[in-house]
């Protein structure tokens, strides 16, 4: 048993800790948020003990495994934090908003011989297993061009500061946090991107980093791909 702190316990920090009760491997033995209210409704949820920050959560012996459901440019700093106190780590989608901060933190964690795991299970699902097999199989012989398109409208209700529309976590509107699974699956069937080009627009919603985006992918052996992502309309993927 890895016993782990869930770091960051709002929406999907407690879909989290709710879906790992009882698992043979990881045990949650704490959680950490900086506001009272959400770590008080957590733990009545959990009935598990809080920290209000992270560096507590990190000091303590007994902590093993950080998982980090936090915004997205709070990752690099925490991943770091957790390599140098020789945590594992398990960090949600995006790992970072630049490849130069991924790959520092891909160092720490490899210069320190930790394993950090990222969120991008839908590349897992049954319907894309499958899909890659039959890839590999060349059943559909060579890939030309890759196309994915999702909508959902969970982030409707939010309001203009909540840092899920933020332009400083959510740079890439609904690409961000969600539409992300869309390249990762793409780039797990076709390998490598190598150039990208994007449009994103404040149509609908309040939120500053915008509610639209349109992605044109170039992968390493030319192959094409795009991505549509709204975050205005109900669910469709």
């Amino acid at each position: 048993m890895l016993d782990t702190a869930v770091c960051g316990l709002g929406w999907w920090g407690k879909q989290v800790a709710q879906v790992l009760r009882g698992n043979a491997k990881i045990n949650i033995v704490c959680g950490v948020d900086p506001m009272q209210e959400t770590r008080e409704a957590w733990a009545k949820q959990t009935g598990l003990p809080t920290h209000d920050s992270y560096e507590k959560a990190l000091a303590d012996p007994k902590v093993k495994a950080v998982i980090l459901t936090t915004p997205h440019s709070l990752h690099e700093q925490q991943v770091l934090a957790a390599a140098a106190a020789g945590k594992q780590i398990f960090c949600e989608k995006p790992l970072s908003l630049t490849a130069a901060s991924a790959r520092r933190m891909i160092e720490a964690c490899r210069t320190k011989g930790l394993v950090m795991g990222l969120g991008h299970e839908r590349r897992w699902e049954p319907a894309m297993l499958r899909l890659r097999e039959i890839v590999a199989a060349g059943e559909l012989g060579e890939i030309l061009h890759v196309e994915a398109n999702m909508s959902h409208d969970k982030f409707a209700p939010l309001t203009a500061d909540n840092w899920r529309g933020s332009k400083k976590d959510a740079p890439a509107a609904g690409w961000t946090g969600m539409g992300v699974h869309l390249s990762d699956m793409m780039i797990s069937l076709i390998g490598p991107v190598v150039e990208v080009h994007s449009y994103s627009a404040k149509r609908v919603l309040p939120l500053p980093s915008g509610d639209v985006i349109s992605v044109h992918l170039r992968f390493a052996d030319q192959t094409t791909g795009h991505i549509a992502a709204v975050s205005a309309t109900p669910f469709f993927a």
